[in-house]
């Protein structure tokens, strides 16, 4: 919790990785974190706006989505702004589509439980059945992020007990 510390780790590991834009991308994504954590939302958006053009630069679909998802999730947690988050990730998934990443890349959960919290269940059941298609495919088992995600659908829908024992399970996995 020394939030100062580590945003001076961080700032130390963006000098020290000039040059490698993979991993300034998670310099960034962990200093745009930190200053959110802490309130800094327009620094934070700025932040993830780096992130943003450096995960482009260096090709990565997967960790483009996610500075999105996390510029979406400020506008839907801090601003209220729900048509605008969804309309954020829904644009995305028009200019990147989940087809276009590879398999063991595609964000299915976080996207799943994104649009839970948008109040868009039936997509985000979909994209939860998505998932775990794509696990049984890959031959993984993300027996958390499953039980997290269905965990986040339930509490959205009003199951408090559904929720509360997909919640607990993922915790205890």
């Amino acid at each position: 919790q020394d939030w100062d510390e580590a945003e001076r780790r961080t700032e130390a590991n963006i000098a020290a990785t000039q040059g490698d834009t993979l991993g300034l991308v998670d310099a960034f994504e962990q200093l745009a974190g930190i200053v959110e954590t802490r309130g800094r939302l327009a620094e934070a958006e700025r932040y993830w706006q780096t992130q943003l053009r450096l995960s482009a630069a260096s090709h990565s679909s997967r960790r483009h989505l996610y500075g999105i998802s996390q510029l979406a999730y400020i506008d839907l947690r801090y601003h209220g702004q729900r048509a605008r988050a969804r309309a954020t990730m829904d644009s995305a998934l028009a200019r990147t589509p989940l087809d276009s990443i590879l398999p063991g890349d595609r964000p299915y959960y976080e996207l799943a439980r994104f649009y839970a919290y948008v109040g868009e269940l039936a997509r985000a059941r979909t994209l939860l059945a998505s998932a775990e298609e794509n696990d049984r495919r890959l031959g993984q088992n993300q027996a958390a992020e499953a039980s997290w995600t269905r965990g986040v659908i339930a509490l959205v829908a009003g199951q408090a007990r559904e929720a509360e024992a997909q919640l607990r399970q993922a915790s205890e996995t």
